[in-house]
């Protein structure tokens, strides 16, 4: 006896409800977005993504085999030592290029040698005066002692890093002393006498630019000096001293 019409629509309503159970049963949940992100994950992808932009490729890519014999570009994880030898020679490219747009005018290398030369003995200057003028002595004392301790520092840290110069000086540059010195005597000045501070801030720049030009420095080490100076400074400023030019 042959089921009936119900029976058959029945049987086929219920055949089509397993296999609509059967596909939503093997397909996977949809997912939720998270509404609290780990912030580390975040932080570590925009680093890692600033990081890609930065770097040359060469420095983080591999050639791995593919179809047709021209490979593809895989990214593999950098270790410490390949990213700062990444950094450093970003760094030594853009010191380069600095050179190169100063050679190309006439007489533009002479002129940041000039300039690079007379930065030292301009601060040596600077502090020397404020010290035998009037009403000026403990500023100078504190900007004397502010430069010569950044650039003690700034020198035991060149020595033990031991970066070669872009030119021919066979010590280190990385950091830069002169960079050391020149910003904790400027910011130092600047606290007391902003006008002449600025002034001196103005002439660091220019002498520290023109290392560059003239192959003293790289980029980087001028920063670094700067950096140190401006640490020097921010804890000699905190300092108490006395009138005839004494810390206390």
């Amino acid at each position: 006896m042959s089921p009936g019409p119900s029976s058959r629509g029945t049987d086929t309503g219920t055949a089509a409800g397993r296999s609509a159970a059967g596909v939503n049963s093997a397909r996977p949940p949809p997912a939720l977005d998270d509404p609290h992100p780990d912030a580390s994950a975040t932080v570590a992808a925009a680093a890692g993504a600033i990081t890609s932009a930065m770097i040359d490729r060469r420095f983080t890519s591999a050639r791995l085999p593919g179809r047709g014999g021209g490979g593809c570009r895989s990214v593999r994880p950098m270790s410490s030592p390949e990213v700062t030898s990444a950094i450093l020679a970003i760094d030594r490219r853009a010191g380069g290029q600095v050179r190169s747009a100063v050679a190309s005018v006439p007489g533009g290398h002479e002129y940041a040698r000039l300039t690079a030369d007379i930065m030292a003995p301009g601060f040596q200057g600077l502090v020397l005066a404020l010290i035998v003028l009037p009403g000026s002595r403990v500023l100078g004392v504190r900007a004397a002692v502010a430069g010569t301790v950044a650039g003690l520092a700034a020198k035991v840290a060149r020595d033990a890093i031991d970066r070669p110069r872009p030119g021919q000086r066979g010590e280190g540059g990385f950091p830069s002393r002169h960079a050391a010195s020149s910003t904790a005597i400027a910011l130092v000045v600047a606290r007391q006498r902003p006008v002449l501070g600025a002034a001196a801030m103005l002439g660091a720049l220019a002498g520290l630019a023109a290392r560059v030009a003239a192959a003293d420095h790289d980029p980087l080490d001028v920063v670094a000096g700067a950096g140190v100076g401006a640490a020097v400074a921010r804890i000699t400023r905190r300092r108490r001293w006395r009138r005839g030019g004494t810390r206390r």
